[in-house]
């Protein structure tokens, strides 16, 4: 069974059409929609741009679903296009595929639990205000210093935001996070173990 999500664009909507088409050809069961909680599917097939599957990974919380992008429009995180989806669904179909697992980030404030595939950033309710933050590892202060904001990237997310600032580009997917401070005139970004971090990953 396909889960299938798309974003709400002319373009994103008309490749939708022309995956279920493929699908009904294919005798292939999938259903569609925008909300994955309570779906029981084998797979899901995102159909759009970056954002959507960034929020497609974000409402799967805990679960473990196998995800294919298929880009409408530029993304840098689908794996498929409008040209090569049929080729990729037949191979899914023949299990000829690799499941690459990333990691995820969970950020927890006032009793509210946040995830993300990408990144996580925290910074003051004041606008032009400095945070003051410490990095603490096995119970110790590492690092304690003021910023604008800080980004707490995954191995994902480290291209986009978090790169922006300067951050490091994390190849593969190593079980590793980046903290980059945020500042106007110097930016310092260190990696740390997932195992030690004070933002949990899953």
């Amino acid at each position: 069974m396909y889960f299938i999500t798309s974003n709400d664009t002319f373009d994103s909507l008309e490749l939708r059409k022309k995956v279920s088409s493929y699908l009904k050809k294919k005798n292939m069961p999938f259903i569609a929609g925008k909300n994955t909680k309570g779906i029981d599917a084998e797979y899901i097939l995102a159909i759009g741009d970056d954002n959507l599957i960034l929020e497609t990974f974000r409402s799967l919380e805990k679960k473990q679903i196998p995800l294919l992008g298929i880009a409408s429009t530029q993304s840098f995180l689908a794996q498929s296009d409008a040209a090569s989806f049929q080729q990729h669904i037949d191979l899914i179909k023949k299990k000829k595929y690799k499941i690459f697992k990333r990691s995820r980030i969970v950020a927890s404030f006032n009793g509210q639990k946040y995830s993300a595939l990408n990144d996580i950033g925290i910074f003051s309710s004041k606008s032009a205000s400095l945070i003051r933050y410490s990095l603490n590892l096995n119970s110790g202060q590492l690092w304690k210093d003021n910023a604008d904001g800080i980004i707490v990237s995954t191995p994902t997310g480290s291209t986009g935001y978090s790169f922006s600032a300067h951050g490091p580009i994390i190849l593969d997917e190593p079980s590793i996070l980046s903290i980059t401070p945020i500042v106007v005139f110097l930016v310092n970004s260190i990696a740390f173990s997932t195992a030690s971090l004070f933002v949990p990953a899953i």
